[in-house]
């Protein structure tokens, strides 16, 4: 699904899986690779904050929810159709700057960002219906433990969603999982 929209002066377009959304992030894929980030100011206003060329078209985005006493994400994931996932950091000092990369064997076609007990982790489904997971440091943004599953034939889609009160994720695919 694509939407069409005039922001700032500028006419573009939005791939449903390059756009995500938190209640003060916002996080926007433009054509041609253009990365915009927006936040909320404190009267509600939505302000962009930075904006960066990447390498490519980005296939799909994630936007982590906002943990309880912090402002904002401290990270995003931003896949690419050059089969690589990359983790920007979305701090004030080195706002959409890279700060962890991980090489893929095919496209991503779904990420999630989700936060448990035990740290954060990167999850990617996919093209060719392989669920890959990879623990991110929370303070650094690196990306370690690098772990796949084959789920199906077709590409999983990632959904967040809770189980016994914690963060979980659903894959959808041939094969649905549960993590």
């Amino acid at each position: 699904i694509t939407y069409c929209f005039f922001l700032f002066g500028r006419e573009g377009t939005i791939n449903a899986d390059a756009y995500r959304t938190d209640f003060e992030n916002q996080i926007v894929s433009l054509s041609g690779g253009e990365l915009v980030y927006f936040e909320l100011d404190t009267t509600g206003a939505l302000m962009e904050i930075e904006k960066v060329e990447t390498s490519g078209d980005v296939a799909c985005l994630s936007l982590p929810h906002t943990q309880k006493g912090q402002l904002r994400s401290k990270f995003c994931a931003v896949g690419s159709y050059d089969s690589t996932v990359r983790i920007l950091s979305l701090s004030s000092e080195d706002c959409l700057q890279t700060v962890g990369v991980q090489a893929l064997a095919s496209a991503p076609n779904s990420l999630l960002l989700l936060h448990t007990k035990n740290g954060l982790y990167l999850n990617a489904g996919l093209n060719n219906g392989v669920l890959i997971r990879a623990d991110v440091d929370d303070v650094t943004g690196t990306i370690s433990e690098v772990r796949s599953r084959f789920l199906g034939t077709r590409p999983p889609l990632l959904y967040p969603t809770t189980m016994r009160g914690e963060n979980a994720m659903v894959a959808l695919s041939s094969r649905p999982w549960l993590g």
